[in-house]
């Protein structure tokens, strides 16, 4: 396998495991909020990739989010990244990296 397969490869499996771990959520009562394992993975992707695929990585997890419901509830579409107060929270995955 060559290098750039291999960084291809490893880009789409961290997109892959943010995206089944952005349902797995926690809701903490009196909180509209829920604690979703996106978190976790987004830190996780980071650490084991590196900056440079971590943040490609994460960056495909966003475009995938444009035609596919991967994002926390199911959801996806342009309205859900530029919705408001969901602008600081689909650019800290990439700044964690």
């Amino acid at each position: 396998m060559s290098a750039r397969l291999r960084h291809i490869a490893l880009i789409g499996i961290g997109a892959a495991f943010i995206a089944l771990t952005a349902n797995i959520a926690v809701w903490m009562p009196n909180n509209p909020v829920p604690i979703t394992g996106q978190t976790l993975s987004v830190l996780v992707v980071g650490g084991a990739l590196g900056l440079r695929r971590g943040a490609m990585s994460i960056a495909f997890y966003l475009v995938l989010g444009f035609f596919l419901p991967v994002y926390a509830n199911q959801a996806h579409g342009l309205g859900t990244i530029a919705g408001f107060g969901a602008r600081g929270f689909t650019m800290s995955p990439v700044v964690a990296t």
